[in-house]
C-alpha cells in the first residue's frame, strides 16, 4: 500500500526527480510576463515585434545532474515576405538537387532524387531517406531523416536550426553522411 500511495504523489506533481515533472520557476514565469507585456505595449504603440526564437540547449554527457548546464541562444528570424521565402526554399532545394547531380556525375555516390513542389525526397542505397520541404505558413523550412527532424528559419541570411542554431547545409551534410555511409558535403547557394 505504501508503494501505491508513493507512486500517486507524482501524479499529483508531489514528488521530484530526474521523470517527475516539476513547478515553473517563478523567475521564468516573471520572465514570461515581462515579454507579454513588452509585446503588448509595442502592439499598442504601433511597432511590429520581430519574431524571436529561443533556443535551449542541454549538456548532459558525463555530468552530473548538479552540473549539467543550460545556456539560452536568442536569435532574431529574419522577416520575409512571402515571395522572398519562395525564392529563399527555391534556391535551397535547387542547390541540393544540383549537388546530387554532381555526385552522380562523379560516381560519388547514388542517391535517387524527387521533388514535387517544395518537398525533396533523397533516397540512398541503403533506402534509407532524407525529406526536405518548405513550410511556407511558418517560414520555415524542415529536413526529417532517421535521426530526427528539425525546424530551420532564416536568420541573418542563413537556415538555422530553432534547437541549436546549426546551419542547415551543415545539418544536411551530417545526416547525408550517416545515411550515405561516407563524409557528404552540400556546399550550400
Amino acid at each position: 500500500m505504501a508503494g501505491a500511495d508513493a507512486g500517486a504523489g507524482c501524479f499529483t506533481g508531489n514528488c521530484s526527480g530526474r521523470f517527475c515533472p516539476q513547478a515553473p520557476r517563478a523567475s521564468a514565469a516573471a520572465h514570461n510576463i515581462k515579454v507579454v507585456r513588452a509585446l503588448a505595449g509595442r502592439a499598442r504603440a504601433g511597432v511590429e515585434a520581430a519574431p524571436t526564437l529561443r533556443v535551449f540547449t542541454f549538456f548532459m554527457g558525463s555530468q552530473s545532474s548538479r552540473q549539467r548546464a543550460r545556456f539560452r541562444l536568442h536569435m532574431t528570424a529574419t522577416p520575409l515576405t512571402d515571395a522572398e521565402y519562395d525564392a529563399r526554399t527555391d534556391a535551397v532545394l535547387a542547390s541540393i538537387e544540383t549537388e546530387i547531380d554532381a555526385w552522380l556525375d562523379g560516381d560519388v555516390i547514388d542517391v535517387d532524387q524527387h521533388r514535387t513542389g517544395g518537398l525533396l525526397e533523397l533516397q540512398f542505397p541503403d533506402r534509407s531517406k532524407i525529406v526536405v520541404n518548405t513550410q511556407p505558413p511558418l517560414h520555415e523550412l524542415w529536413l526529417a531523416s532517421r535521426r530526427g527532424g528539425y525546424h530551420f528559419k532564416f536568420v541573418d541570411g542563413q537556415w538555422r536550426d530553432t534547437k541549436d542554431g546549426q546551419e542547415f547545409f551543415a545539418r544536411l551534410s551530417d545526416e547525408a553522411s550517416h545515411h550515405g555511409g561516407k563524409p557528404l558535403r552540400f556546399s550550400g547557394i
